[in-house]
């Protein structure tokens, strides 16, 4: 890069994960670390269309949180589309791609909260009505993500 004024590289993948996860800085000040966060469904509001606009990590990110999004599947095949885990912060979300609400789609939250007392099940599914159901609360995922504010927790 010093030599050869005209190149330019960026560092992605994997490698540059692990890179900035060990805290590693092979430039020493000579490259910029930009990082622009994705819109919220709550900042663009009437222009918030579920089918285009994704909000992937971006709560965390903008509330300045400490958690970690992971997913939860047992080995008899249960899983959980989302852990948000962290000091402040333990939830399961599911998500599903229907209107209406099964028994079924509830299976996986269940066991999760029976294996932890102390998470908050969501499921979050494409009908128009707030439900709780067997204590797990069911939202529409489009009501759910415009009112997803970095400000407030999961729970308000």
């Amino acid at each position: 890069m010093e030599k050869h004024k005209g190149l330019r590289f960026i560092l992605t993948g994997s490698s540059a994960r692990k890179l900035k996860r060990e805290g590693v800085d092979l430039l020493a000040g000579r490259a910029l670390f930009k990082q622009a966060f994705p819109f919220m469904a709550a900042e663009i509001q009437d222009c918030f269309h579920l089918k285009t606009h994704l909000t992937k990590g971006a709560w965390l990110q903008y509330g300045n949180r400490d958690g970690k999004i992971f997913f939860w599947r047992t080995k008899s095949g249960s899983e959980v589309d989302f852990i948000l885990y962290g000091t402040d912060l333990f939830a399961a979300l599911e998500v599903k791609n229907s209107d209406r609400i099964r028994t079924k789609d509830l299976t996986s939250l269940k066991a999760f909260k029976a294996d932890y007392p102390e998470a908050k099940p969501l499921l979050l599914y494409r009908g128009e009505k707030e439900r709780i159901i067997d204590g797990i609360r069911c939202l529409p995922v489009e009501s759910f993500l415009v009112h997803l504010d970095p400000e407030r927790s999961l729970a308000e």
